[in-house]
């Protein structure tokens, strides 16, 4: 149904713009076809604002409207229909069209046939305001100026958005077609929202291709233009982020341009009116629609008229229809006049485009990566090769100094669309000079259809066969790119690796579920108030446009209620108060009661050490004792929207959590406060946000994780009297590798405890109890993950040459988390930790396992700890694991053995496989096993972190007396070395020794010698070499004895007694082993350890 209503969008509006265009006295061409969707539009758009602005809700007028538009439209068609023949031969002139628009849809919409009405793309916050205030124009218009009570009481969640639409005159005109659609189909806006967007973009296509064809009169060119803008990756971009208003914008920009620019030299006073009339529709739907585009349509004009007036052939009936039209545009909204041009100048520099915070948001165009993303060549995010990164920045600063060229003879010929483009060049010089990041990121989505209708107009125009046979080539080469960039927009806009701003909202068909939850209680009478306990404001915004006729609440974090105090303090600058000054004093003295009413639920959490302030709460919680908890209904996000609380819901459960208040316990929300700022909100302050969005854990497949910052403030709703905080967290995906250190995480309550992380890695542990902080109604626990750093740019060599300096990954982190969860004391007793993890990174997922200091995979550093669970009495803690060759084959560590705390053996480590096996305890239960080295190792590049050894496996094991003590000898390699209790040290895999060895062995009676045997090697022919080996027995010297190349064997009296000796053997010359082993060795051994004595001869 999606599908077709998006199709049924463009036929109705080209329907409706067909017969405007017919009662203009255009004539049945294939550009009056092609401009028809945009102009029918615009046709529904301007009457239904009109009418809003007289306080008619568009409920109201949608039907009337509609209806009436599509039924004269069909009249005016019918009276001017073509004859058949006429009507055949613009059929096959126009349609290729039909199968550009059908490609365009399939190129940019597919997921609409997958998911329908819930496709939700990235889910921004953009979306979510232009959904809130089209609910708002569609129930009531805005008519009345909202009540501070009904603002305090939260009874209409659309309200706040007043302050936007109507106190500063936000543009509107995308949030009137949503609401006018949604009235129509009874559908809510946000499942209209995908395909209003994808009909705008099939309507830009066509808008774009009738331009180029008004231009250069060759459908060739239209034809190439729409198919090019179809596969534009930077134009498919503005469709998934959900620009609304800027795909339609730029639809109307393509049609004011070809409206405005034709010939009417020849045309009647009354013909040149009526065109007029239908140019200044238009003009009118992009002012109320999209103004910022308004100087590329003022800018292509003028730019045409001088090239008119320097060549003496400016026509006075060009002025005249363009004042005309700017006459109709006028007289259809004289009062938005001043308002548009108030809000053009708040995009245009008043928000800060050109500071540092936006330009390391939007650093994208002030670095070499800017000409590839023009052309669609690379995406804004993702992995790519350095080799095509290389490539596309290259060929992109390329074909933008090429495209030069075509553009300045486009201008000579009058072509409308090369007038937009050169405009749109000045406009990017002007941005780059004062580093204004977020209008270049802005401007070249803004470019797209006249740079490719540009290039199209430059192919078909070739006119040798070689030089249109390269400029195919060309073409297929650029479109090539752009649809490997174009598929994967598109297809991570569906959440598959969480690079959307509400992720799992689509594929998990999150809005359908939740209006099904929501009815159904609401049908049963069961809601009073819905609280959304939210972090993530675009979510906790869409599903607040979903509730009518239910109190709408939040605690954490109020994204709808901020507009209102917006709105209040920017009432001086408000471009209504100056049409309607009456109301400047009455706002005043409702925005101070407001502001003050807001203040006081602005509750401050103290450090209970020392007893200092730490977080003042950004947004007012609401009080949940001033209802029945049993008829409250919480929705908060489940595992797959956020981190915390996914102990009891984790990722593969609900994706909302929709429940009444009473049934939550030690459910934690996220709170937006002073030094732990909510992400959206605090984005100027990245030293303090304390929480990111949710992205593709890299390690664990199918799961998500967050970055977290330096502190984290949470309300915990029905806390039990003490709590434990769960916290899993890593820091192994910070860029630099000397700083994947465990976060330190400190947990502040009645008093402050800490986790006892060490190591480096990952860890998942769990506090000390603590008692929540009362503090008005809130029960609140802060958290404290450490020091935060910043993610060093990973930058190709042609990336370094300028921008390098603009951070690609902004945060200031601390690491991420997996899973932040509040616990009971019982919750906590009930742990049942495995009795042993070997499957990493699978194993360190178990819901009740706690550790420290691992990495995912297993390689830890010069620490980890890990809690597990103990079957049976007296079993032993085994630790198998392997300790790499990566320099010096002399690398020696010291190991440590600790169970519940207590040291239990030491011994050192050589580069090998090893196995240490240590009692455990005396009883059966969950028990602590630590392991610190007392050396590290650098890992070889691309990796460099610092770690000791691989851990293959811990856990707990039945003793085995054989593997209890040392074994008796060495004597097969590499099996023997891997004895847990052989403790050997400089002896390789294949038996070569190093200079000095040792190994611990065991003496089983007193009949025994203690024999050393083996092979001196002949190296590059040396027989001459000569060294000495002295043999030392508990660290006493009992042997020396000089050797040559060739066989030995050295063998003394053991001690008397049954035992565990540590042998070792100093060679005093050693030999290098040809290339390519290059070792530095003394001996091949074949035998190390105890034998029977032999009989004297």
């Amino acid at each position: 149904m999606a599908v077709l209503l998006t199709w049924a969008l463009f036929v109705g509006w080209a329907v409706v713009g067909t017969a405007v265009l017919k009662l203009a006295r255009f004539r049945w061409t294939t550009v009056t076809l092609l401009l028809a969707p945009t102009v029918g539009f615009a046709a529904l758009l301007v009457p239904a604002y009109i009418l809003t602005r007289f306080g008619v809700p568009v409920r109201l007028s949608a039907a009337p409207l509609g209806g009436t538009l599509l039924a004269v439209a069909l009249g005016v068609l019918w009276r001017t229909r073509p004859t058949a023949a006429r009507a055949g031969n613009l059929w096959r002139r126009s349609r290729v069209f039909a199968a550009v628009f059908a490609g365009t849809f399939a190129l940019t919409a597919w997921p609409l046939f997958n998911y329908g009405f819930d496709w939700v793309a990235n889910g921004n916050d953009d979306m979510a305001n232009y959904c809130l205030a089209a609910t708002g124009f569609r129930e009531h218009a805005f008519a009345t100026v909202p009540a501070v009570d009904d603002l305090l009481g939260d009874r209409d969640p659309t309200q706040p958005l007043w302050f936007m639409v109507v106190l500063l005159q936000i543009r509107a005109g995308a949030d009137v077609l949503l609401a006018l659609t949604s009235a129509w189909t009874g559908l809510s806006t946000q499942q209209v929202f995908m395909p209003v967007t994808a009909a705008l973009n099939v309507a830009l296509v066509s808008a774009a291709s009738g331009l180029v064809i008004a231009g250069t009169r060759r459908r060739a060119a239209g034809a190439l233009t729409g198919a090019l803008l179809a596969v534009s990756a930077a134009n498919t971009y503005g469709v998934v982020q959900q620009l609304i208003a800027q795909v339609g914008g730029l639809a109307l920009l393509c049609t004011s341009l070809a409206l405005v620019s034709g010939n009417f030299r020849r045309l009647r006073t009354v013909l040149l009116v009526r065109r007029a009339g239908a140019c200044g529709l238009v003009f009118t739907g992009l002012l109320v629609f999209y103004p910022e585009v308004i100087p590329i349509l003022v800018g292509g004009c003028v730019l045409l008229g001088l090239q008119d007036l320097v060549r003496r052939r400016l026509a006075p009936r060009h002025l005249g229809h363009a004042a005309a039209a700017i006459g109709v545009m006028v007289a259809l909204v004289p009062a938005y006049l001043y308002g548009a041009v108030h809000f053009l100048a708040m995009q245009s520099g008043a928000n800060g485009g050109s500071s540092a915070v936006v330009a390391e948001i939007f650093p994208y165009y002030l670095t070499p990566r800017g000409p590839a993303l023009v052309w669609g060549f690379l995406p804004f995010a993702g992995t790519e090769s350095t080799l095509l990164q290389t490539t596309s920045i290259i060929f992109g600063l390329v074909l933008l100094a090429a495209v030069v060229v075509p553009t300045v003879s486009s201008i000579r010929g009058r072509r409308a669309f090369a007038a937009a483009l050169g405009t749109i060049v000045a406009m990017t010089a002007a941005l780059y000079v004062q580093r204004f990041s977020f209008g270049l990121f802005k401007i070249a989505m803004f470019a797209q259809p006249f740079l490719w209708a540009v290039v199209a107009a430059w192919v078909v125009t070739r006119r040798t066969r070689w030089a249109a046979t390269g400029a195919a080539a060309l073409v297929l080469v650029v479109v090539g790119l752009n649809a490997r960039v174009q598929f994967w927009y598109v297809d991570q806009s569906q959440g598959g690796e969480n690079r959307v701003e509400i992720a799992a909202a689509t594929h998990r068909r999150v809005f359908s579920d939740f209006r099904a939850q929501y009815a159904r209680r609401a049908a049963a009478g069961d809601v009073d108030r819905v609280v959304l306990a939210i972090e993530n404001n675009g979510l906790s915004k869409l599903l607040a446009s979903e509730i009518r006729g239910t109190p709408v609440s939040a605690i954490g974090v109020s994204p709808v209620a901020g507009s209102a105090e917006g709105g209040y303090r920017l009432m001086h600058t408000a471009p209504w108060l100056r049409l309607n000054e009456e109301w400047r004093e009455p706002l005043r003295e409702m925005g101070a009661t407001f502001i003050a009413a807001q203040a006081r639920g602005l509750f401050t959490v103290t450090n209970p050490d020392p007893r200092q302030p730490a977080h003042t709460l950004i947004s007012p919680t609401y009080d949940r004792t001033k209802e029945a908890p049993e008829r409250t209904l919480v929705v908060a996000g489940g595992g797959s929207f956020s981190l915390l609380n996914r102990y009891r819901f984790p990722e593969a459960g609900p994706a909302l959590v929709c429940a009444p208040l009473s049934e939550l316990r030690n459910f934690a929300v996220f709170c937006d406060a002073t030094g732990a700022r909510q992400h959206y909100f605090g984005y100027h302050t990245p030293d303090e946000i304390a929480l990111y969005q949710l992205e593709q854990d890299p390690v664990l497949r199918g799961r998500t994780a967050g970055g977290i910052g330096r502190a984290m403030l949470l309300d915990v709703l029905n806390p039990a009297p003490h709590v434990r905080v769960l916290v899993s967290c890593t820091g192994s995906f910070r860029s630099d590798a000397a700083r994947r250190q465990v976060p330190p995480v400190h947990v502040a309550g009645d008093r402050r405890v800490a986790l006892g992380a060490i190591g480096s890695g990952s860890a998942r542990l769990v506090s000390p109890p603590v008692a929540t902080q009362p503090v008005g109604p809130g029960r609140y626990l802060a958290l404290d993950f450490g020091p935060t750093t910043r993610n060093s740019n990973q930058l190709t060599a042609i990336e370094q040459l300028w921008g390098a300096h603009l951070p690609r990954d902004r945060r200031q982190l601390a690491g991420h988390a997996r899973d932040i969860s509040v616990l009971s004391e019982e919750e906590y007793a009930a742990f049942r930790p495995p009795e042993r993890v070997a499957r990493f990174p699978d194993d360190l997922t178990h819901p009740h396992l706690e550790y420290s200091g691992i990495y995912e995979e297993g390689w830890v550093g010069t620490e980890f700890k890990i809690r597990l669970t103990q079957p049976a009495p007296d079993q032993e803690a085994v630790i198998h694991g392997m300790i790499p060759q990566i320099a010096a084959a002399e690398f020696r560590t010291e190991a440590t053995v600790l169970v519940d705390g207590r040291p239990t053996e030491t011994r050192v480590l050589s580069p090998s496989e090893f196995e240490i096996r240590v009692p455990g305890g005396a009883g059966a239960g969950p028990r602590w096993i630590e392991l610190r080295f007392s050396h590290s190792q650098i890992l070889p590049a691309p990796d460099g972190r610092s770690a000791v050894a691989l851990i293959r496996s811990v856990g707990f094991e039945p003793k085995n007396e054989a593997l209890s003590r040392p074994p008796e000898a060495l004597a097969s390699f590499p099996g023997d070395l891997r004895h847990p209790r052989a403790g050997v040290v400089g002896v390789h895999g294949d038996g070569w020794c190093s200079g000095t060895f040792s190994a611990q062995v065991w003496q089983p009676d007193p009949a025994r010698d203690a024999v050393v045997r083996g092979q001196i090697p002949v190296v590059e022919g040396n027989t001459g070499f000569r060294t000495e080996l002295v043999v030392l027995l508990d660290g006493a010297e009992v042997a020396k004895r000089p050797l040559a190349p060739g066989d030995f064997e050295v063998r003394v009296p053991a001690p008397k007694g049954a035992q565990a000796h540590r042998l070792e053997c100093r060679f005093l010359n050693t030999q290098v082993l040809p290339r390519p082993d290059g070792r530095a060795v003394g001996a091949h051994l074949r035998f190390v350890g105890f034998e029977p004595k032999q009989p004297a001869p």
